[in-house]
């Protein structure tokens, strides 16, 4: 008897266009900017998509290398919430998102590009 486990695949997803590639694993959405935009940037930007999305802001923490912000979206005390981090990579600032617990897909996708637009991507 053979016994397969499926495993989490990787799902590419372009985001405004085109101009951005992002993927999918797991629960998380990761994409690579370029080193033109800083870390502390794209927490800001992060920060200004969840107030307009009614979320409310429960962790940030940023340097010139790495950053956190977690949100709550409107009507939740705990759970779900929305984790951002962003960090520089040789490549240039990497953003990951995650719905947490479980994950959304559409979610984290509709949250980067709002990200993306106030960054002028």
């Amino acid at each position: 008897m053979v016994v397969g486990f499926a495993g989490c695949r990787t799902t590419p997803t372009q985001m405004r266009g085109g101009a951005v590639s992002a993927e999918y694993f797991g629960t998380t959405l990761s994409t690579t900017l370029g080193p033109e935009f800083r870390v502390p940037t794209v927490i800001a930007a992060t920060e200004e998509a969840m107030r307009a999305r009614g979320y409310t802001i429960v962790e940030t923490s940023v340097t010139e290398e790495s950053g956190t912000i977690v949100g709550r979206p409107p009507r939740f005390n705990v759970m779900p919430r929305m984790v951002v981090e962003a960090s520089m990579t040789g490549e240039g600032t990497r953003i990951s998102l995650r719905y947490e617990p479980f994950g959304d897909r559409e979610v984290c996708e509709a949250m980067l590009d709002a990200v993306l637009r106030r960054l002028g991507v």
